[in-house]
């Protein structure tokens, strides 16, 4: 009976996510929802059930479909999570949690909710994400604070050489994490005239796949080379997928 009250409760918890990660218009009250529910269980009391639940946020982000606005509301959630008094987390606790999960990395360092301890920072020196990007370039500049004067020097050399823009730019595109094409931009935004525009004069065709970036974060993304079609389909970009289809 304990069994079953236990998987029942969990099931609230998991249930009461997915809907907020999917809603679209109304998600503040959908967070709401979650939070009573998290209280309701005394999640918040319980130090173990506290990890336990932001594992289960880590494995959602790994894996879930990204909306336009699925970023802003888990790192809502993992900061509610996190600034919880009731238990202490420690940082190394929080970067072992979300180690793999770098744009959450990026925001808890950018927002200083995850302070860097030293292990950390010689862990994110070792560590290169799946697209080939080193965590100590795409990191860099939510914890250059934290680093000694030569490190900053010899990353913002690295980077200045391996990559076209400047610091600022490239900071921004990390902060984004997705492809950075103008191409891949236009179909996020499902912006058909524009993308209707660069294609003809550039005569790229239409079943061409999408060129590989080091700015990409979904693991989707990264382990095949989709088609424009297959990016739009991806993205819920619908005036574009559907030019595609026809043409």
């Amino acid at each position: 009976m304990e069994f079953e009250l236990y998987v029942n409760k969990k099931k609230e918890i998991y249930s009461s996510l997915l809907d907020y990660l999917d809603s679209c218009d109304d998600w503040e009250n959908n967070f709401k929802s979650i939070i009573d529910i998290l209280n309701k269980q005394d999640i918040f009391e319980d130090k173990e059930q506290i990890f336990e639940l932001l594992n289960l946020i880590s494995k959602i982000e790994e894996n879930y479909h990204r909306t336009s606005n699925f970023y802003p509301k888990i790192t809502k959630l993992i900061d509610f999570i996190i600034k919880q008094k009731n238990q202490s987390i420690s940082n190394d606790d929080i970067f072992q949690i979300y180690q793999s999960n770098i744009l959450i990395l990026l925001h808890l360092f950018e927002q200083e909710i995850l302070i860097p301890t030293e292990s950390i920072i010689d862990t994110i020196y070792d560590l290169k994400h799946p697209n080939g990007m080193k965590y100590s370039y795409f990191l860099f500049n939510s914890i250059k604070k934290y680093i000694n004067e030569n490190k900053i020097k010899s990353i913002v050399n690295k980077i200045s050489n391996e990559f076209e823009e400047s610091l600022e730019e490239f900071a921004e595109k990390c902060r984004i994490g997705e492809n950075d094409s103008y191409i891949c931009s236009l179909i996020r935004k499902d912006s058909i005239d524009e993308f209707v525009i660069y294609t003809n004069k550039n005569n790229i065709p239409l079943s061409n796949c999408i060129k590989k970036s080091k700015f990409e974060t979904n693991p989707f993304l990264i382990s095949k080379n989709p088609t424009l079609i297959e990016y739009a389909t991806f993205f819920g970009s619908i005036q574009i997928f559907q030019f595609l289809t026809f043409n």
